[in-house]
């Protein structure tokens, strides 16, 4: 786990079959973009899990956010109406939220040195649902002005990883941080329907991984390229050592 910068400790509850963790948005800034770098290891052994979204049906049906969307949100940041709130980089918000606020509503996101996006729109029962660009790789300030209402939420869709854990094992530990980790496409989560009832599981503070290193997915990636070139060369001679036999013998 030498390539991964922080990590996790997922406390499950007992008696667990498939259990949830909401993906909260202190991962979002430290992984790689997607969650492409997303690892869930227990007892040494690396774990399958799927991520699923929380979506209204009516929402998903017309691929529209709507504002009386019922959909499960997290915050990603809060305070006041008009102050500077800062957003870390890569973090999705999907949507504003104005305690008490009605009516018009302006959503501006700076992201240093020079992108700048502005959204107007209308509160609808105090929501707005807006996805802002300017997140996405840099941190971002944003700033919200509604004519009603004080305090003011950027959300995020609710993400959860959800898993099987090892029976009798120990808490498994989710892995992120790995520079130019690729995805893993895992058949869990192809077939995964996510139960009626699900327990869920709580994730610890984020902490430094104390087996990192540097080089760590550098080194993983260099193997892996040296072996399969020794297998193609392999393959290679003795294809030739074949060959050459065979042009030796009238």
């Amino acid at each position: 786990m030498s390539a991964f910068r922080w990590q996790r400790t997922v406390h499950v509850p007992e008696r667990a079959g498939v259990v949830c963790a909401v993906l909260d948005a202190e991962v979002f800034p430290k992984a790689e973009p997607a969650l492409r770098d997303l690892r869930l290891v227990q007892d040494g052994e690396e774990v399958p899990y799927a991520v699923e979204e929380s979506y209204d049906e009516e929402s998903l049906r017309s691929g529209v956010t709507r504002p009386e969307d019922r959909s499960l949100y997290e915050v990603a940041a809060e305070g006041s109406v008009g102050a500077a709130l800062h957003l870390p980089a890569k973090v999705p918000v999907e949507r504003v939220a104005v305690e008490g606020g009605q009516g018009a509503v302006d959503v501006e996101a700076m992201a240093k040195p020079s992108l700048r996006e502005s959204v107007r729109g209308e509160l609808k029962n105090g929501v707005f649902p807006v996805t802002l660009g300017a997140n996405l790789q840099k941190d971002a300030e944003v700033r919200i002005w509604a004519k009603e209402g004080r305090r003011v939420r950027l959300e995020m869709r609710r993400r959860s990883l959800c898993f099987t854990p090892l029976a009798g094992g120990t808490d498994p530990i989710l892995y992120f941080g790995a520079e130019g980790l690729p995805a893993v496409q895992y058949g869990y989560a192809r077939g995964f329907t996510l139960p009626t009832a699900v327990k869920m599981a709580h994730m610890g503070d984020v902490a430094a991984n104390p087996a990192y290193r540097v080089n760590g997915v550098r080194d993983g990636l260099v193997w892996w390229k040296l072996m399969m070139a020794a297998v193609i060369a392999t393959v290679f001679f003795v294809g030739m050592s074949g060959w050459m036999l065979r042009r030796a013998i009238p």
